[in-house]
């Protein structure tokens, strides 16, 4: 009986692994609807999709709300709804200081995006928190915000992949389980 749970707990801690391995761009969205992505955002009555990339940190990361490193990011929005391409559409990135203010850092003006993409080429100086700001220029208060956070040690990692933390749990308890059993016929014997 100590065997299968030791045999169970390494084949769900090998599946964690696997699972940390995977390339998971196809899980960007978690398989879910864009109401429920956690790196969407509704801008009045459409969906955007805010995607950061550090290419000199990793060229295949698709980072959400939180990046690794300070220095050179590439933002995406994806104007989802194809009636957004034909709206004036804006971007501010804004460093919310330690004092409580807003400094803009990068500001594009309201125009028109008929192939549906926003790209900005961002330059993060510090470690903190900032704050994305996509606003529809022809209706008032129609704006998506995102806060991010540039090298703070936060991931979104498990929001990504909420299957690892399932697989990690069951691993932990077999483990567990076999250990405890290995302790109890150590003091039986």
């Amino acid at each position: 009986m100590m065997r299968k749970a030791a045999q169970i707990g390494l084949f769900a801690l090998s599946m964690g692994c696997a699972t940390m391995c995977l390339e998971t761009g196809a899980w960007a969205h978690g398989g879910k609807p864009i109401e429920e992505d956690i790196c969407g955002r509704r801008l009045q009555d459409g969906f955007i999709h805010v995607s950061l990339y550090q290419p000199q940190v990793d060229d295949k990361t698709e980072y959400c709300a939180s990046i690794p490193a300070t220095g050179a990011a590439i933002m995406v929005v994806d104007l989802v709804d194809y009636a957004l391409r034909f709206k004036p559409v804006s971007v501010k990135v804004l460093d919310l200081t330690a004092e409580g203010e807003q400094k803009l850092v990068f500001s594009l003006p309201a125009r028109v995006h008929p192939q549906g993409v926003i790209q900005a080429n961002l330059r993060f100086e510090k470690a903190g928190k900032y704050l994305a700001v996509i606003s529809r220029e022809d209706v008032d208060h129609a704006s998506g915000q995102m806060y991010l956070s540039v090298a703070g040690g936060e991931t979104d990692f498990f929001k990504k992949n909420p299957m690892f933390m399932v697989i990690f749990a069951i691993a932990a308890v077999a483990i567990f389980g076999g250990l405890r059993r290995i302790w109890r016929g150590a003091r039986g014997a």
